[in-house]
């Protein structure tokens, strides 16, 4: 019994990381553009392209925050698998579609110079190719490399928001 509590404790605390990311990012649904890291944005939050796909690249970040964890629940995918497949595609479309291009494009923008920019294009680039992984294997039936490279995509989300948004909240 105690085992299989402890065994919880990962996810527990993925998925706590998750809302609060998720919460530190609503903040930004206000359109204000003088709101924490639009701050460090001045000369950009009026930009025709640069703002909007902030907005855009947000969603997709959230929606892949919120939904990522759902599908590693065991009774969603074994008791319901056609949840898990709808999850699982809107997952995917946020980051294939909306949030890994609109954030390579951020990239090119990022706070910290030249060095800062590579580094935000590296982590999209790897944000949507291993989320492309995951489709790439689960369509060829490789259930057991699907969940590996699900669960690198969902760390590459937690990992892209934790620098992205949730970092400044840390210093």
């Amino acid at each position: 019994m105690l085992l299989k509590v402890v065994s919880k404790i990962p996810f527990a605390v993925m998925t706590g990381f998750a809302f609060l990311l998720f919460g530190i990012t609503f903040m930004y649904w206000n359109f204000k553009p003088d709101v924490n890291f639009l701050l460090t944005k001045q000369d950009l939050v009026d930009h025709p392209i640069w703002r909007p796909a902030f907005y855009v690249h947000i969603f997709g970040g959230m929606l892949a925050l919120a939904l990522g964890p759902l599908n590693f629940i065991k009774y969603i995918r074994h008791k319901n698998l056609n949840l898990h497949r709808v999850i699982g595609k809107t997952y995917i479309a946020a980051i294939l579609f909306i949030a890994a291009p609109t954030g390579l494009y951020m990239a090119f923008y990022a706070n910290g110079g030249i060095l800062s920019s590579i580094g935000f294009i590296l982590m999209s680039i790897l944000w949507f190719y291993t989320t492309y992984m995951a489709v790439n294997t689960i369509r060829k039936k490789q259930v057991g490399d699907h969940v590996k490279w699900m669960v690198r995509s969902y760390a590459m989300t937690l990992l892209l928001l934790h620098y992205a948004y949730g970092f400044r909240f840390c210093r």
